[in-house]
């Protein structure tokens, strides 16, 4: 016979009503943080995708180099494509466009026009 609960369910069941934190406190500041946490983790988990940058000069020295060095290949809206995110083990395109995004500003501090394409799956 086992011992204790044997669901998540029965171990909820099994927890203490607890009394409604009040409007403010730390209690109930932390309730509603996990919540909006936990909306945002199972949005992104079930927002499949992908994301690159994009180049947006196919024949700027930047996008040659790249080019050269067997990184990426052609948009087919023009400029040079460059995958970030291969070998990453998760499918989700806002991780994807994070990634990208920051990689733009980079390229954009250096006079590099670039710009994230991003789609879902």
């Amino acid at each position: 016979m086992p011992i204790g609960p044997t669901s998540i369910k029965d171990l909820i069941e099994g927890l203490p009503l607890l009394s409604k934190p009040s409007e403010g406190s730390p209690e109930w500041i932390l309730d509603i943080a996990l919540d909006a946490a936990t909306s945002a983790a199972h949005r992104a988990n079930e927002d499949c995708g992908g994301a690159w940058v994009v180049i947006d000069d196919g024949r700027s020295a930047f996008a040659q180099f790249l080019k050269q060095s067997g990184m990426g290949d052609r948009h087919s809206e023009g400029g040079w494509r460059l995958s970030l995110c291969q070998g990453l083990r998760v499918q989700s395109r806002i991780i994807f466009e994070e990634a990208c995004h920051a990689f733009v500003e980079v390229m954009e501090q250096h006079g590099i026009k670039a710009w994230v394409y991003s789609y879902m799956d």
